[in-house]
């Protein structure tokens, strides 16, 4: 959902930029009189007003995304932090067994150390 939402965002960021772009300046045209007229026959006489609304509400829906991502996102980091802090007992001696102790070291054709003589000192020559 929520990387819907993302991609979302994105479309609707596009077009806001295509928006203002194709809308004229006050001092010329701007970027609209790329399309040689073509704007003026398919949004009209007032496409300025009619560019200007789509703005809006491209920015009002941005907006209002924005919002509902933000708190999703944070319900779901919640929830994680919640499933993660909870774990019963029997979960956390699971882990503690799924994890491999270290290899030991063995030596081969090595005779294991009586007491006494693991408390002895060794002999210099």
């Amino acid at each position: 959902m929520i990387t819907f939402l993302a991609t979302l965002i994105g479309i609707i960021s596009v077009l806001i930029v295509f928006s203002v772009l194709m809308q004229p300046t006050k001092a010329d045209s701007g970027l609209g009189g790329l399309a040689s007229g073509a704007t003026e026959s398919v949004l009209g006489a007032n496409r300025n007003q009619f560019l200007a609304n789509v703005t809006w509400v491209l920015f009002g829906l941005l907006v209002i995304l924005s919002l509902f991502m933000g708190k999703l996102s944070t319900k779901a980091a919640h929830e994680q932090k919640i499933a993660h802090e909870t774990k019963s007992a029997a979960e956390i001696v699971l882990d503690a067994k799924s994890v491999t102790p270290a290899p030991s070291l063995v030596i081969p054709d090595a005779k294991p150390l009586s007491p006494a003589t693991a408390d002895a000192k060794p002999v210099t020559p």
